[in-house]
């Protein structure tokens, strides 16, 4: 009979690390799904702004030309400039802060999905 009992207890101890190991398997399946979905609406997003990104550069770089304009005809003022200057400046810089927040993106879906070697070599290009 004890025998019988060791197996019954060694069955039912399988059967729960089977059951553990499935949970476990569950979640990490659940998380991948979340990390695939969090990476695919980022890089949207990141999308959505480097969409516009150009549209800022170019209105500033108008706005810079004809603050200059103003100022070299004494209509306007080097501040007015300055600040145009500096939008331009500051569009540039959101241009190459989202090709970076771009590329993270994607390195983001390379790791949900589980391989980064596409992205690497595609980065290496």
């Amino acid at each position: 009979m004890t025998d019988f009992e060791s197996l019954r207890a060694r069955q039912a101890a399988l059967s729960a690390d089977i059951h553990a190991e499935a949970a476990r398997a569950a979640q990490i399946a659940t998380d991948l799904r979340a990390q695939w979905n969090r990476a695919v609406a980022t890089l949207e997003g990141n999308r959505r702004v480097a969409a516009n990104t150009p549209v800022q550069v170019s209105a500033a770089r108008i706005t810079t030309e004809q603050a200059t304009a103003r100022y070299q005809s004494g209509l306007g003022t080097i501040d007015q400039v300055a600040e145009a200057q500096r939008l331009l400046t500051q569009g540039g810089d959101r241009r190459c802060a989202g090709a970076a927040r771009r590329l993270g993106s994607l390195l983001g879906i390379a790791a949900a999905a589980g391989d980064i070697q596409p992205f690497v070599a595609s980065a290496s290009r």
